[in-house]
């Protein structure tokens, strides 16, 4: 069996994410404000894959409060990466199953946004350059 990533987990966590319709976090802005006029921390309802190699892995939680406080909407119960791809693929096909029109079209503007950053990445424009200097090559 071939070994899964941290990336490959936490691509399937966002992709897991844009299916069922939940924003992931960006993680603790202190220059966000709130209608109070106070610095919120973290955004409520968003979802982060938290990891912590020494307790044994994955977890997903959702901020419930700008400080920080967090529930697990998928169990206290941490993962492998393995285990935790698997839940999150799962995730993501039930929320397809569950509502088809509705995940497919979160899904098709989740791989746009995807598209959309990798086109404006360096490794990107990068393999641009490759690529036309290997057909100015062929040409001469």
């Amino acid at each position: 069996m071939e070994r899964v990533t941290r990336g490959q987990v936490e691509a399937m966590f966002r992709k897991m994410c844009a299916a069922i319709g939940k924003e992931v976090s960006t993680g603790y802005d202190s220059n966000q404000m709130g209608n109070t006029g106070k610095a919120i921390g973290f955004k409520v309802g968003t979802w982060t894959l938290d990891y912590a190699a020494c307790y044994g892995g994955y977890v997903v939680e959702e901020y419930d409060n700008s400080g920080g406080g967090v529930s697990r909407p998928m169990g206290e119960t941490r993962h492998s990466a393995r285990t935790m791809w698997h839940i999150l693929q799962a995730s993501t096909y039930a929320a397809i199953l569950t509502d088809p029109t509705s995940a497919e079209l979160r899904l098709a503007a989740f791989y746009e946004a995807e598209n959309e950053a990798y086109r404006k990445s360096k490794e990107y424009q990068d393999s641009l350059k490759a690529k036309d200097s290997v057909v100015k090559a062929m040409a001469l």
